[in-house]
């Protein structure tokens, strides 16, 4: 009798320990065919040199600019520096986006120890408005990271967008463009 007891309490279990198994198994399956929604970002970069980014870009002042043209290293193999003395001159992409984009966050490509400037400024119009507004008024562009770079974020719904680095008005220091990237 004793054997037999011991048979039905552990038929019981097995049987009890199975219906945990499939009622997991199926809690399991049943979560992986839930669709979960993604989030897909979408971003533009822009060169420093347009005919391989897609993007315009502006010198000021557009004659004579001191915006000088390297090769050899940067985003895409070049880049753009300006030297202290000229420190007024801007460079500016001009940036084509899909209507409807929300908040766009901005960074800058910056890996070239000739980059010197440690207060330059990035700020950005959109098209129709007549008005610069800041993306970042003080970036140190001597100590960035290799690579991309926050420097800040802008409202969207527009679709053409000028982004503008300068020096700030820094002198003794080198300014430098390279890319610049947007997301939204």
């Amino acid at each position: 009798m004793l054997i037999f007891t011991s048979i039905i309490l552990n038929k019981k279990r097995c049987v009890s320990v199975t219906k945990r198994v499939r009622i997991f198994f199926l809690s399991a399956a049943l979560l992986l065919a839930i669709p979960i929604a993604s989030v897909s970002a979408a971003s533009k970069e822009c060169d420093n040199d347009p005919s391989t980014s897609g993007c315009s870009q502006y010198l000021t002042p557009s004659s004579g600019s001191h915006w000088a043209y390297q090769t050899g290293s940067g985003r895409n193999g070049d880049y753009r520096i300006n030297s202290t003395s000229y420190s007024s001159e801007e460079l500016t992409w001009a940036v084509s986006l899909p209507s409807g984009t929300g908040s766009i966050s901005v960074q800058a490509y910056l890996a070239n120890a000739s980059f010197t400037n440690r207060s330059a400024s990035y700020y950005y119009m959109p098209s129709g408005h007549s008005t610069n507004y800041t993306l970042n008024s003080s970036f140190d562009q001597y100590n960035a990271t290799n690579g991309f770079n926050y420097i800040g974020s802008m409202g969207g719904g527009n679709v053409l967008y000028y982004i503008t680095v300068s020096a700030g008005g820094t002198t003794g220091a080198n300014t430098g463009a390279d890319a610049i990237l947007l997301s939204w």
